[in-house]
């Protein structure tokens, strides 16, 4: 099922002419979450540093990021953009809740 939205994702991708469409950057972001549900966290990462890099205030690609960088066991990389989430919006639970857990994982 991954598999295929995987593919329907990057055909997406590839016919989009403008990396500032929502189009665009709303399927990059769903290629990313597909690869991070595939366990494809290497793959997951590169792609949401692509949308990052195209829209650093993006608070769902921080937060998305942050958790594929937890789920890797690199939690400091995961609270620096976790942080920056909860710096855009303070009232974001996702980013407040992750931060804990990863402060709390780096500690054990």
């Amino acid at each position: 099922m991954y598999k295929e939205a995987q593919s329907f994702f990057s055909k997406g991708i590839a016919l989009c002419n403008e990396d500032r469409s929502n189009v665009y950057q709303t399927l990059l972001l769903n290629l990313g979450n597909c690869y991070r549900k595939m366990k494809l966290f290497n793959n997951a990462i590169d792609v949401l540093m692509k949308l990052y890099n195209i829209d650093s205030r993006n608070v769902d690609v921080l937060n998305c990021i942050g958790y594929t960088y937890s789920l890797v066991g690199n939690y400091s990389s995961a609270v620096e953009y976790l942080q920056k989430a909860n710096f855009i919006y303070s009232k974001d639970k996702f980013a407040v809740e992750m931060m804990s857990k990863c402060i709390n994982d780096m500690e054990n």
